[in-house]
């Protein structure tokens, strides 16, 4: 009876094993692997072109943004890339609502101006603030 079942162990780990050497010879390990594009993005130095209109320099660089990398992006914009220059949330949230319709990514999205956007750049230290509504790009 222990022979029977140590023969079909036996068995299972040579099926196993065979499964493996075909799957080593198999052209998976040769396909390239796949991340989530997240991990995968290559972030590129591109020279930012602050000569533009407001729409098309929003719709270039917009896209696969969120709501406060948005906001940094309109804030880079209004102080022409200048780092230290501050600007009034107000003017941002001005700024923004002529541009809904360019900052929204999907149809359905509404991109109404919260707050929460300019909260969120300054806790990920992507613009700072020395006085209460005003904001200037780090």
């Amino acid at each position: 009876m222990a022979d029977i079942k140590l023969q079909k162990v036996l068995q299972q780990l040579k099926d196993h094993e065979s499964r493996i050497r075909e799957l080593e010879r198999s052209n998976v390990s040769s396909a390239p692997f796949k991340k989530d594009s997240l991990e995968t993005r290559v972030i590129t130095s591109e020279k930012v072109s602050f000569d533009m209109s407001e729409r098309a320099f929003v719709k270039k660089y917009r896209k696969e943004m969120s709501g406060p990398k948005k906001f940094v992006l309109l804030l880079s914009y209004l102080v022409k890339g200048k780092i230290g220059k501050e600007i009034s949330v107000d003017e941002v949230e001005k700024h923004w609502n002529k541009l809904k319709s360019v900052l929204k990514a999907q149809k359905k999205e509404k991109m109404e101006f919260n707050s929460y956007y300019a909260n969120a750049a300054k806790n990920n230290n992507w613009v700072d603030s020395k006085k209460f509504g005003f904001y200037f790009s780090c």
